[in-house]
């Protein structure tokens, strides 16, 4: 289980690092600095599977290219339900890159294991 500490400094972090960044992000809130919520927070799939995410960003290693795609897809889209369409192969939010942790994903990992992971994990940027 991730600890509320580690668990809201992660979400911080997303939201410096990543929500700025995001294809659905609600108009102007990339100014929002990282204590504020942002709207879309709740139905975004980052946000939701944030504490599956942050296991893998514990012992994901990111260096080859595609890997940590592949995992996310084994252990997230296969069940995630934030698409309409459900998630797995036939992902419809995935298909037309809507989906922010497809869109995003090795950044999304990077920034956890910073969180997850501080003396071990790359410099994000």
């Amino acid at each position: 289980m991730v600890g509320t500490d580690k668990l809201q400094v992660a979400v911080e972090a997303l939201r410096e690092m990543v929500c700025p960044t995001c294809s659905i992000r609600p108009a102007g809130s990339e100014e929002l600095g990282p204590k504020v919520a942002r709207s879309c927070q709740a139905k975004c799939s980052v946000f939701i599977h944030l504490p599956k995410l942050m296991a893998v960003a514990n012992v994901v290693n990111t260096d080859p290219p595609g890997v940590c795609e592949r995992i996310l897809n084994e252990m997230i889209c296969q069940t995630c339900k934030v698409s309409p369409s459900g998630g797995g192969d036939y992902c419809s939010s995935r298909a037309v890159c809507s989906c922010p942790l497809s869109t995003q994903a090795t950044t999304v990992i990077r920034v956890l294991e910073k969180v997850c992971r501080p003396h071990t994990a790359k410099r994000v940027g």
